[in-house]
């Protein structure tokens, strides 16, 4: 019988002080765990239940004209997309070309001959 005693007195004094603290912070903890465990399996099982239908594919059929939204980044007159016409004419080269300054070719020419020279390095 003094064992038992002995054992008794053992699980008092772990009850008491820091030490109980750490044991109820613990117990919390491996219960918190034993539920995660248990939801993810009961998912698990869930979800190979549910068989997955295919969707049907459906035809689109478009009955109206796209209405974009108001935006800041996308002005007003932005055309996504538009019919190619062979060649351009005055208008859509006024609208759409800009010509380029002086300053901009020249750097354009070094940063290529950069290129040029570090693609062909020393070769002859």
């Amino acid at each position: 019988m003094q064992d038992i005693h002995d054992i008794v007195n053992t699980i008092k004094d772990a009850l008491t002080g820091k030490k109980r603290q750490t044991i109820i912070v613990s117990t919390i903890l491996i219960v918190m765990t034993i539920c995660a465990c248990i939801i993810a399996l009961f998912q698990k099982i869930h979800q190979s239940k549910k068989e997955t239908v295919p969707a049907e594919e459906k035809e689109l059929i478009i009955d109206q004209p796209l209405l974009l939204p108001d935006s800041p980044t996308v002005p007003k007159g932005y055309i996504f997309s538009r019919e190619k016409n062979g060649r351009w004419d005055t208008s859509d080269a006024q609208q759409w070309f800009t010509i380029p300054e002086k300053n901009v070719i020249d750097e354009l020419s070094e940063a290529n001959d950069r290129i040029d020279s570090d693609i062909t390095g020393a070769a002859p």
